[in-house]
C-alpha cells in the first residue's frame, strides 16, 4: 500500500473509531433514559410543565408576563410535544433525548481533544452518572440546557482548530437558544473565556468569539429584564453552605458519591489535569459556572445544582483523560520491560491509535524513535529523511506524517518523497521544478543528500560516497540506531517489534483490550449502584407524587364536597390530574389559571372565602405536608384565611401524606352545648336568683 492509500485507510479507521465512540454513549444514555420513564406520577414542577404546555400559545404568552418567563421557550417546545400526545412519557421524552445528545457531544469532545477511547470512556461515564439519569427523566429544561452547552463547547473547539468562518455564528446561535432555555447557562461564557486564555488564542479568535457571545447575550437581555421582576419565584432558595458544596462535588465528580469509586475518580481527575488541550476545555467547564453561582448566592441565594447541571460534562472528560494516561503508563512500562526504548514505544502507540489497525511501521518510526523526516539535531538527511539548506540560502524543510511523505519547499515549490525509510532530500532550481529522490546513508553513517543550485533548470548531485544498492538488503539495517543507549542495546524498532505483521497485530489488539478494560471499569460501579438507579426510577423518589394524591381524592371525595388548596400552588394537582376532582367545589377559586394568566388561577378575596367556609361542615384540604398545624404565616391574605379558619374551627378527621403534599379531611367542631341539670326545679321565690354559669 502506498503512502497516500495508507494514509486514507488510516484516516478511515480513525473516523470509524470516532463514530463508534460517539454512538455507543448515545445508545447507552437512551436505554437508561427510557428505562422506567413512565414511573406512574408527576411531581410539582413536572405538573407545571404539563398544565402550561397544554395551554394555547396566547395563553402561554399571557402567563409569561407574570411568572416563569425564564422557562418560556421550553414551555413553547413542550406545547408542540404535548399537542402530539399528552402524557407523562411524552413530557419526559425531550429530556431523555437531550441527555443522549449530551452524552454523544461529551464523547465527541473526548475524541477531538484526545483520542477515540477517551471519548468513549467520557461519554459512557456521563451516561451512567446518577445525576444525569435523574434529570434525563424530568419534564424540565435542564437536560436540554446541558446539551446546548456541550454543543457550544464543541463548536468552540472546532473554531479554535479550524478556520472559524461560520463556526462562530453557529456557536452564537446555539448559545442564544441555550440561554433562552435557562438564563443561568450564560455562566458558561466565563468558562469559555478561560479556555481561550489557556490556549493562547489569537486576537482574531478573541474577536470572533466576542462577537458571537455578544449576539447571544443580546438575545438574553430582554428575558433577563423580565425575569428580574419575577425573582420572587426563587425566594425559597437558601444561602448555600459547605454541605451544599460537598454534596455538589460528590454528585458531579464520580459515578458513586462515596467509597473507593469516588476517590479513584478524584485521583483520575487530578491526573487528567495534565492532558493539555482537553484539560483547558474540561476544567473551566467543570469549575467556573458552579463556583460563580455559589459565590453570588452568598449574597443573593440563587443556587441549585440543576441550574449548573451542564457543568457536569467536564468531570467525565477529565476522568477519562486521567485513565488514558494511566493506561499509557502501564503500556510504556510493559514495552520498557521488553527492552523497547521508551520514546519509540510512545511513537508506536501513537501510530496504532491513529491507524486503528495493524500495519508495519517501516518508514513511520526511525530506530531512535523519531519520525522519518529528518534528524533535527544534525540537520542531515540520512536514512530517515532530512532538512536541507541550499548553498544559495533557500531552505527546504521535510515534513512527514508517519513516514509517508516529506515535502521540501523551495523557490520553485519542489517536493521530495520519502519511501520506507530509504531517505529523501532534494532541492530544485527556480523555474525548474525538478525532483530528486535519494537515499543516502549506509550502516557506517556515510552518505549525503544532493543539493541543487539556482539556475535554468539544471540539476547537480554531490555525494561524498557512492550510494549502495538496496537490492536484497534488509532495510532495517538502514535505520539509525539509538545513540542514547549502550551499544549492546541498539535495536531498531522494527527488529524488536515489527519483524513481521504479527507483533503489530498484537499491539493493536492490546489497544482494543485496553479500551474494553476501561468500559468494564466504568460498568462495575454502575452495576454496584444498580439498586439506587432502580429506586430513582420510582415516583416515591421524587418530592411528591401528584398522581397518588389525585387517586386518593378520587377514592375519598364525594360529589359536591368542598376543597381547598393551601397554598394555592397545589391546585396544580387538580390541573395535572383533573378527573378525581370533577364534581368537587373549589371554594377559593375565582378565575381559572388559563384565563387569568397564572399557574394556579386567581382566588376570591378573604371576605368571600370566609363567608363560603361558614356554610360548610366538612372540607377536604390539599396542602403542603408541614402545614396544619404550623407557625407559617402565608403572605397571601386568602391563604391566611384558609389557615386561620380551618385551624381554628375545624378538626382533622383523616389524613394521607405523599411526600410534600397531603390530602386531609377536616370536620367542623360542634358548638358548645349547655349542661343539663338533674336536680328538681325549686319553687319560684319572690326575689330573683342568678342563672347557673354556662360551661365554657
Amino acid at each position: 500500500m502506498d503512502s497516500q492509500g495508507e494514509g486514507e485507510y488510516r484516516h478511515g479507521r480513525r473516523t470509524r473509531a470516532g463514530v463508534v465512540a460517539v454512538v455507543v454513549p448515545v445508545a447507552v444514555m437512551l436505554a437508561l433514559g427510557l428505562w422506567g420513564l413512565d414511573r406512574g406520577g408527576m411531581w410539582g414542577d413536572e405538573g407545571v410543565t404539563f398544565l402550561v404546555g397544554r395551554r394555547t400559545v396566547p395563553q402561554i404568552w399571557h402567563l409569561l408576563h407574570g411568572v416563569d418567563a425564564v422557562h418560556g421557550l421550553y414551555y413553547l417546545l413542550m406545547h408542540a410535544v404535548l399537542a402530539v400526545h399528552p402524557g407523562e412519557v411524552a413530557l419526559r421524552l425531550p429530556s431523555v433525548c437531550g441527555a443522549a445528545v449530551t452524552a454523544g457531544l461529551v464523547a465527541a469532545l473526548g475524541v477531538r481533544l484526545a483520542r477515540p477511547r477517551v471519548g468513549l470512556w467520557a461519554g459512557l461515564l456521563y451516561a451512567i452518572t446518577p445525576l444525569t439519569g435523574h434529570y434525563a427523566q424530568e419534564g424540565r429544561s435542564y437536560a436540554l440546557v446541558a446539551a446546548g452547552v456541550a454543543g457550544a463547547t464543541l463548536l468552540l473547539v472546532r473554531a479554535l482548530e479550524e478556520r472559524p468562518g461560520r463556526s462562530w455564528w453557529l456557536y452564537g446561535a446555539v448559545l442564544a437558544v441555550t440561554f433562552l432555555l435557562h438564563e443561568f447557562a450564560v455562566l458558561v461564557l466565563f468558562a469559555h473565556a478561560i479556555t481561550l486564555a489557556a490556549t493562547r488564542a489569537r486576537r482574531t479568535v478573541w474577536l470572533g468569539w466576542g462577537c458571537a457571545a455578544g449576539v447571544a447575550v443580546g438575545a438574553l437581555l430582554p428575558l433577563a429584564w423580565v425575569s428580574q421582576r419575577q425573582s420572587g419565584q426563587v425566594a425559597w432558595l437558601r444561602v448555600p453552605d459547605w454541605d451544599t458544596t460537598e454534596r455538589l462535588a460528590r454528585d458531579f465528580l464520580a459515578v458513586t458519591p462515596t467509597g473507593i469509586v469516588f476517590w479513584t475518580s478524584l485521583l483520575l481527575i487530578l491526573l487528567g489535569l495534565g492532558s493539555g488541550r482537553l484539560a483547558s476545555v474540561a476544567l473551566p467547564l467543570l469549575l467556573v459556572p458552579p463556583v460563580l453561582l455559589l459565590t453570588v448566592s452568598q449574597f443573593r441565594p440563587l443556587f441549585h445544582e440543576r441550574y449548573v447541571l451542564y457543568a457536569l460534562a467536564g468531570a467525565p472528560l477529565l476522568v477519562a483523560a486521567g485513565a488514558d494516561r494511566v493506561m499509557g503508563a502501564v503500556r510504556w512500562l510493559w514495552l520498557e520491560g521488553r527492552s523497547v526504548p521508551g520514546d519509540r514505544c510512545v511513537e508506536a502507540e501513537r501510530v496504532v491509535a491513529e491507524s486503528g489497525s495493524p500495519r508495519e511501521l517501516v518508514g513511520a518510526v526511525s530506530g531512535s524513535g523519531h519520525r522519518l523526516g529528518g534528524d533535527r539535531r544534525t540537520g542531515a538527511g540520512a536514512g530517515a529523511g532530512a532538512q536541507h539548506r541550499a548553498a544559495a540560502g533557500v531552505g527546504a524543510q521535510a515534513d512527514t506524517r508517519d513516514g509517508a511523505a516529506a515535502e521540501a519547499p523551495d523557490g520553485a515549490g519542489a517536493r521530495a518523497d520519502v519511501r520506507a525509510g530509504a531517505g529523501a532530500g532534494a532541492g530544485a532550481g527556480a523555474g525548474a521544478g525538478a525532483r530528486d529522490r535519494a537515499g543516502a546513508r549506509d550502516r557506517a553513517g556515510a552518505g549525503s543528500a544532493g543539493e541543487a543550485g539556482a539556475g535554468g533548470g539544471s540539476r547537480s548531485v554531490a555525494a561524498t560516497t557512492s550510494r549502495p544498492s538496496l537490492t536484497g538488503v534488509d532495510r532495517t539495517t538502514l535505520l539509525r540506531p539509538d545513540t542514547r543507549r549502550p551499544p549492546t542495546d541498539r535495536r531498531p524498532l522494527r527488529r524488536t517489534l515489527l519483524a513481521n505483521r504479527t507483533p503489530m497485530a498484537t499491539l493493536a489488539t492490546r489497544a482494543n483490550l485496553i479500551t474494553l478494560a476501561g468500559v468494564l471499569a466504568a460498568t462495575a460501579p454502575f452495576l454496584h449502584g444498580l439498586p439506587a438507579y432502580r429506586n430513582d426510577r420510582s415516583a416515591a423518589n421524587r418530592p411528591e407524587n401528584l398522581a397518588a394524591v389525585s387517586a386518593l381524592a378520587g377514592r375519598e371525595l364525594r360529589p359536591g364536597d368542598p376543597v381547598l388548596f393551601l397554598p394555592s400552588f397545589w391546585r396544580v394537582t387538580a390541573s395535572a390530574y383533573p378527573g378525581p376532582f370533577v364534581g368537587a367545589r373549589d371554594l377559593a377559586l375565582g378565575e381559572s389559571g388559563a384565563r387569568s394568566g397564572t399557574l394556579s388561577g386567581r382566588e376570591v378575596g378573604p371576605g368571600v372565602l370566609r363567608a363560603r367556609l361558614a356554610g360548610v361542615d366538612r372540607v377536604w384540604i390539599v396542602a403542603q405536608s408541614n402545614l396544619l398545624p404550623s407557625r407559617w404565616v402565608p403572605g397571601d391574605p386568602t391563604d391566611r384565611v384558609k389557615l386561620d379558619v380551618v385551624d381554628g374551627e375545624f378538626a382533622r378527621r383523616q389524613q394521607y401524606v405523599r411526600g410534600r403534599v397531603k390530602l386531609a379531611l377536616y370536620i367542623r367542631r360542634m358548638p358548645p352545648q349547655p349542661t343539663l341539670s338533674t336536680q328538681p326545679v325549686s319553687a319560684p321565690t319572690p326575689h330573683p336568683t342568678s342563672p347557673n354559669p354556662t360551661p365554657p
